[in-house]
């Protein structure tokens, strides 16, 4: 994905690093994007990971989060259908209701909200945000 994201915006600062351990410094960003992210952190640090996001905006900065809508929550491994690596990988699962109360937590307010119906996996509906 980085060697993507590189060759598609070379201008781009791509950060491989572990979200939550990594010092940024006092860098603030206009943006931030965190497409199918949020949702690779278990239940217990999802308010540290969106404070963290917040934390880097600039003033009137705007961050960008997707994830995917579930009738129930819940986390653990499983299998993912559609990829050709067949090895359990973590996820957590959100309701549109705890995800909105986990952004109000973090101080963050929806400036807007849209649905996406997955093109490979047609029960999957990603909710993604822009947040400030």
């Amino acid at each position: 994905m980085a060697t993507l994201c590189k060759e598609t915006s070379p201008e781009t600062e791509v950060i491989i690093d572990e979200f939550l351990k990594h010092n940024f410094g006092k860098k603030k960003y206009s943006g931030v994007i965190t497409l199918a992210f949020i949702h690779l952190f278990p239940k217990t640090k999802t308010l540290l990971v969106l404070k963290k996001i917040k934390k880097l905006l600039a003033p009137g900065g705007l961050a960008f989060i997707t994830t995917t809508k579930h009738d129930y929550s819940e986390e653990g491994f499983s299998v993912k259908k559609n990829f050709s690596g067949k090895f359990p990988r973590f996820r957590r699962r959100f309701t549109e209701e705890e995800f909105n109360r986990e952004l109000k937590k973090a101080n963050m307010t929806v400036v807007a909200k849209n649905y996406v119906r997955d093109h490979e996996e047609s029960e999957k509906l990603w909710m993604d945000y822009v947040v400030k």
